[in-house]
Order: structure tokens, then sequence, then C-alpha cells
């Protein structure tokens, strides 16, 4: 019996050489006696620029949904914070990637992941682009101080198919935000969406003041969670704003990350009052390539449609965890400010906070803009953004086309393939990388139906993709000692196909495993610790065989610490310590 102390630093890989000699007599066996060493999180993926990019096609058979977006290349760790962080920055990416293409079925949508199954899904899915305040008269939730069932301050009238807004009449002019509808569910879709509100009679009341108007923002703070009823907005959450006075007075916006107070747009109110309410001003916040930009649509030197000129006053850079919050606010009275046309892009997901089982109605029956579906919530179209000024803005026909074409020219109850295209690494980070072909630079390609799916409930304008394998969210629970050295008498049959993975597409994941020799010397379950310490200690070694027919001279004695995966362990700590047994 021999005994053999070996230590290393070096991510559990120990490299030994001896000076004298070591015989091994002809079919001997080793065994591991003992073996102490701290792993760190074993990595779920690192990001770098060999495979940081995302691809998304909205249509595979449109070229002009073709988008692209970086990952922040990041060590991503198997906690499970890091997990969290990985999928933030992945979802936010996947957003950036959605394009803004004219006349396609990528203008209103984004990205989202759930849990379900026991994993994460991937989750696509077109943003209604809908009234709120039309909303099965629950107004999306736009409360506390606002519109939708008992308001207090906001008044919302719905005329066939319009919804003014202006403040209750009887009350004063204000220079504050205290008259102002809000909401904290009805969030601004994450990937490619339109926010627009249109000034349908501003009327100057002389006053000189500050208390004419009205403003519309998006907020990263839920207000409904932070004042009280008649309280004012406070300048902390007012991340991006545009304010409009009098027609005398240029627009004035806010974007926080440049400014936190009022700047002037340089831009002058042109077409706010009188009729036709066609050519009004629409004032807008546009959320595409994880950006958000604000301004306003004019007609300008004329009446047709060609003489839509869009403003962009600031662009405001998202990132990947915030939402953003719409609000409106009075500070002229009823009779000196009217607006209509409020409709926005909105997160999908309002109805898992929201809506109620009792609902006649779920956000999966919902079209993009609503338009096949009667009684249910008002869409942006029948609010008259196909009649707005600059309607061929919208609509995709103009020839200074603003880039969030036309809501109606699309048949959203019919099914269309997307395309995603993400690095094998990736892939196999989110559980699907044993199912894909990747190409000579490691992306690989995944197809997917958005449309009408009867197999997950009629879901309009939906796709989820389904991982075969949960994300690793911990350190591993198992580890291997591997010889590098002496071949040993082992075998491990813990994956099917081993030759043709990850070559081959479309294998049977459940197929039988097949065995294949591995120089395991033992395998060690773990419960994880805090500290990510492993101390293995056997009173009844076992002794696996050589099979060597002949001494051997041992020069070198190599093994090294495996996870379950056959991937080399981030060793922290101190130096690992393992004692072996030469029988």
């Amino acid at each position: 019996m021999k005994l053999i102390r070996l230590a290393t630093d070096n991510n559990g890989y120990f490299k030994s050489s001896f000076g004298n000699d070591l015989m091994i007599k002809p079919q001997s066996k080793m065994a591991l006696l003992n073996l102490t060493f701290e792993a760190n999180e074993i990595d779920l993926i690192q990001i770098t620029s060999k495979n940081n990019q995302v691809t998304f096609k909205s249509d595979s058979t449109e070229i002009e949904t073709f988008g692209t977006h970086l990952l922040k290349n990041n060590n991503y760790k198997g906690s499970e914070t890091d997990v969290k962080k990985f999928y933030d920055d992945l979802i936010h990416a996947l957003n950036g990637a959605i394009t803004n293409a004219d006349q396609t079925n990528s203008m209103s949508s984004m990205f989202y992941s759930s849990t379900g199954d026991g994993n994460q899904n991937l989750n696509y899915r077109y943003s209604p682009f809908l009234n709120p305040l039309n909303f099965d008269g629950d107004g999306a939730s736009f409360f506390n101080n606002g519109a939708g069932g008992d308001n207090a301050v906001i008044t919302a009238v719905t005329t066939s198919d319009k919804t003014t807004i202006s403040k209750k009449p009887g009350l004063p002019a204000v220079d504050d935000r205290s008259n102002a509808m809000f909401t904290g569910l009805g969030v601004f879709g994450r990937g490619n969406g339109l926010l627009t509100i249109r000034l349908n009679t501003c009327i100057t009341n002389s006053s000189g003041a500050e208390d004419n108007g009205f403003g519309i923002g998006l907020t990263k703070t839920d207000l409904t969670k932070t004042i009280e009823v008649g309280q004012d907005i406070p300048s902390s959450a007012r991340d991006i704003e545009i304010r409009f006075n009098r027609l005398s007075e240029n627009y004035v916006f806010i974007n926080k990350q440049d400014n936190e107070l009022e700047v002037n747009s340089g831009v002058a109110p042109l077409n706010v009052l009188g009729t036709p309410q066609d050519d009004k001003d629409v004032l807008f916040f546009r959320r595409f390539n994880n950006r958000i930009t604000g301004g306003v649509i004019q007609l300008i030197g004329g009446t047709a449609p060609a003489n839509a000129v869009v403003s962009t006053f600031f662009t405001h850079e998202v990132d990947s965890t915030s939402n953003y919050f719409p609000y409106v606010y009075f500070r002229g009275t009823s009779i000196h400010c009217e607006v209509d046309m409020f409709n926005y892009s909105i997160d999908p997901r309002i109805n898992q906070r929201f809506l109620t089982e009792e609902s006649a109605w779920t956000m999966a029956d919902w079209n993009v803009t609503d338009l096949d579906y009667e009684g249910n919530p008002g869409n942006g179209f029948a609010n008259g953004l196909a009649q707005a000024a600059g309607a061929s803005i919208f609509n995709g026909t103009s020839a200074n086309e603003f880039p969030l074409p036309s809501l109606i020219s699309q048949p959203w109850n019919q099914t269309k393939t997307a395309s995603l295209f993400l690095h094998v690494d990736v892939w196999e980070a989110l559980g699907f990388g044993r199912n894909i072909q990747p190409d000579a630079e490691g992306y690989a390609l995944r197809n997917f139906d958005i449309g009408v799916d009867a197999g997950v409930g009629n879901r309009i304008c939906w796709s989820s993709l389904r991982p075969q394998f949960p994300t690793t969210v911990s350190l591993v629970d198992n580890f291997m000692v591997e010889s590098m050295t002496l071949n040993l008498d082992s075998f491990d049959a813990s994956e099917p196909y081993y030759s043709l993975l990850p070559t081959q597409p479309n294998l049977n994941i459940e197929a039988d495993k097949l065995g294949r020799r591995k120089n395991i010397l033992m395998t060690i379950p773990v419960n994880q610790t805090a500290s990510g310490l492993v101390q293995y200690e056997s009173s009844t070694p076992i002794f696996i065989d050589i099979n060597n027919d002949f001494p051997i001279n041992l020069k070198n004695l190599n093994f090294r610490i495996l996870d379950k995966n056959f991937k080399e362990i981030s060793q922290g700590g101190e130096a690992a310590i393992m004692t072996i047994l030469l029988d």
C-alpha cells in the first residue's frame, strides 16, 4: 500500500512529478482517501466579444425585420443572483434587437422571461397599442389622482371612438402636477413601442404664468405606492416628461439623464385649437433599441400627409431592470385644455398583475390593435390614430415616415415565423444548447412561430420558448476526481450521443444514455455550503482497477477536479489537498 499526498491552487488541476522511483505493480488499484477544496461559484456563462451578439427577425421572410444587439461582457456565476442578472441582461439585449422596420410585425412587441414547469422560459409577444382609459371600465388601473372608476380630478369622456381627457370641471388652474392620473400596472412595453397624446383643444388662459396646458411623462417610480391623492408628483419621479403651457411658448421637456430641470425644446406648438381635429400636434414617446425618444409630430406647411414633420427633443437610455409608468397631469382648467388620442404599447403581462379570472377576456385574446375583438379594450386606431396629424407617418405611407409604422396593415391573427440567433454558449446556459446546430463561429439559429397556437390556449401573437433543461442556479451538487495519467476501469453514461454533441441538431435527448470509459477515481456528492468548502473523507476507500499488465515507473501523477458536466472548477481559498492510496 502506498500513500500519496497532492496539492494544487490551479483550479483543481493537480500536476505532480516525482524525483524518486514510484513503482506500480501489475494489476494495481487506486482509491481516493480524502479531498479538501474550496470551489467558487460555478460559471453559468462568460460573455465576451466572441459570444455576445443577439440577432432577431420577427418575420423570417422579411429581411427588414432583422435586428441585432450586444449582451454585456460579463462573467455570470451560477448563483441565483447572477442567473437573474443574466436573464435581465439577455431580455434587455433581445428587446434591443427588435427592429422598427416599416410595414412589419415588429413595430409593437417585446421579450420577457417567465417561470414554468421548473424552467425559465423565453417569451415573445406583441404589445397591444391601446387606449388605457377605455379598458373595460377599469382604466388600466389609472387611479389614485386619476381616471378610471370614481376619479377625483380627471375627466375621461368616450364619445363614439374618441376619448377626451381634461381636468374635472370646476377645478382651478394650478402651477404644479397635483391634478394627475397615473398607473401602477399599465407599464410601457419594454421592447419596441409608442405612446401618443394629441392636443385636441388647448386655449391660452392669458395669465402669463405656468398654470396652463398639461404634461405627459414616464417615471420609473410606481406613483400609486409613493404619493397620496392630490399630492404633487415629485421632481425625483419625473424621469422623462414633455409639457405644453400655451400656444405662444415652446414645448419644454425633462430627460433626467441629461438635466433634472426643464429644457426649452426650441419647437413651438403649431395646431392646438379649433377645427379640424385631425391636424393637431401629437406628442410622443417612442421606445426602440433600448432607448426612449420624445418629441412632437406636426403638420407644417400644409395639410397633406407629406407635410408631417417629426421633431425629436431627447434620447433616453433605458436599463435592463426599470419599468416605466405613464402619467398625465393638467395645469389648465377643463375649458382651457383638452387632449385625446392617449394610446400606448402596453406591457402585455398586465393580465398577470391586474385582470381577474372573472374577466370576459384575457390578454391572450388580444390583437395588437384590437381590430378584430369588439367589446374588448379600446385600441389606438379606434381612438383616432389613423386620422391623426401625420397619419401617414403612423401607417407607413409618408415620405417622412415616423419609425413605428402601420399598426393597421398587419394580419395580427396570422402566424408568423420568427428567428432567434444566439451563440451556443448562450443557448446552453438557457437550457437549449443540446439540440442546437452551431455555425463556424458558434452561433445557432432557432425558429419559432408567433400567432394563433391552439396548443397553448389560442394565444394570439404570442410565442414561448421552453428549454429542455433548467438553468444552473447554484454550485454543482456533484464533483468528480479524474485521473489524467493512469487509465482507470471506470465508465460514465450521463449523456446520449457523446460523440455527436453538440454538433448534431435535433437529437433525442431522452434516448438511452451511451456509456464511455472515463478515468473517474471518485464522485463526490455535495450539500452546498455558504463557504463553498468541500470536504471528503472515506472510512472505507473504494479501490478502482488500473488494469496494468506490467509494472509502471510513475514519473508524473496528474488529476483534476471537475463539476458534474466535466467542466473544470473555479478554485478559491487555500490550496486543494488530496490523498491517494495505491494498492
